[in-house]
């Protein structure tokens, strides 16, 4: 305010001088000088107001709250709410002194800090109020939600146990459940130091129900993995059953392939095909020797399956050709002796395919007597071929 006298006076003596100009500059700046002086007055109403009304009366409800609520067993570990309180007291004390100096930017910057400080004592007694209802609400939840885990669990390692005897069981079950149970003592062993500390009134409720917060959800997460557990395991004994249909069907279609050949009464049989027959029979001896064990590894025996499969399909392939080959055979031998008065090269083809034949090599004897045939007589393959389709078809 002298500052403010001052410049009205030094407004008017240059006035008085006749120097307009100067004038001019001087009443400018006062007329700033008056605006800023009314900035300032109505910012104090608001500080002062929060001073002497909004900040006591936050203050004794927080006191009141405080006082209340640690009586019913409430606890604060990360504030300091009585130093807080004489904080926020000096801070407007402070804030008091800066308003009397019009030192308005200071005393902004004390109302805000004791704002925020009040704010997160409010924010602080509301998370316990709030954390206390959720550890009403969900402590007797999570102690049955951790008996019915145990349980389970313990009915699953028993099943793994029984299971282990007889199946190897591949992707570490056993081993998985016994985690599990480990990971379940312990969330049952804090747990139940929650539960004790609520009894014993020395509980921060935050705390206690951020770890029944995270117990569901990890109970949750277990309790889903031990029914997939139990539920991959239990289709072991179906496994089992399944692999020993699959093999059983691999054995009916070797025999089939065998049965044909054998109707054919054939002076032998290619070595080819033989050593392929050999190495199907003993891959199924040694399938039927797994199954057959008291512990079966049931992955192991199901790929093991997938390759017999594949290796009877090469099979039953290799027996359909050699039918077809001593079918066609007979056929072209058929032919050749109509044609072979006419064309002696026939008669020399049938000669050498009957040898072929007795050599075991059936496509060759077909291959050759075909190739003369339709070399002698055009045409004539192609009936012999149809002849012998319509024979199978008819069959």
């Amino acid at each position: 305010m002298a500052d403010l006298a001052t410049e009205f006076a030094n407004v008017e003596e240059i006035t008085a001088a006749g120097d307009h100009q100067a004038a001019a500059v001087a009443l400018k700046d006062l007329k700033q000088s008056v605006g800023q002086l009314a900035d300032n007055v109505a910012a104090v109403p608001p500080l002062v107001t929060n001073l002497v009304k909004v900040f006591p009366e936050q203050l004794d409800e927080i006191q009141t709250s405080y006082q209340s609520l640690t009586k019913h067993n409430f606890h604060f570990p990360d504030i300091d709410i009585p130093a807080q309180i004489e904080q926020v007291q000096e801070q407007m004390a402070a804030s008091d002194k800066a308003i009397a100096a019009m030192d308005l930017v200071q005393a902004q910057s004390d109302n805000q800090a004791a704002a925020d400080a009040i704010d997160s004592m409010y924010a602080a007694m509301e998370r316990e109020m709030t954390a206390r209802r959720t550890v009403e609400r969900d402590e007797a939840m999570v102690s049955r939600f951790i008996v019915h885990a145990q349980r389970q669990n313990h009915a699953l390692i028993v099943e793994l146990d029984h299971l282990n005897q007889s199946y190897t069981l591949n992707n570490g079950e056993l081993q998985e459940a016994k985690d599990l149970r480990e990971e379940l003592v312990t969330l049952d062993r804090q747990h139940q130091a929650d539960v004790q500390a609520v009894d014993d009134h020395t509980a921060v409720f935050s705390a206690v129900a951020d770890h029944l917060n995270a117990a569901t959800t990890r109970l949750r997460a277990i309790e889903e993995r031990q029914v997939a557990i139990n539920a991959a395991v239990s289709k072991l004994k179906d496994g089992e059953k399944s692999a020993n249909l699959a093999l059983k069907a691999q054995v009916t279609a070797m025999r089939a392939v065998q049965r044909s050949l054998d109707q054919l009464q054939l002076p032998g049989l290619p070595e080819s095909y033989t050593d392929r027959l050999h190495h199907v029979q003993s891959e199924i001896d040694t399938i039927a020797t797994a199954l057959d064990q008291i512990k079966i590894d049931l992955d192991d025996i199901n790929q093991q399956l997938v390759g017999l499969a594949s290796d009877v399909s090469d099979l039953e392939d290799e027996g359909r050709a050699l039918v077809d080959a001593v079918g066609m055979t007979a056929q072209l031998l058929q032919a050749a002796n109509r044609y072979r008065d006419e064309h002696p090269e026939v008669a020399d083809a049938a000669r050498k395919s009957r040898a072929l034949y007795n050599e075991y090599r059936y496509q060759e004897a077909a291959d050759n007597l075909a190739t003369a045939l339709e070399e002698a007589v055009p045409g004539s393959y192609k009936r012999v071929e149809d002849a012998y389709l319509d024979s199978k078809d008819n069959v």
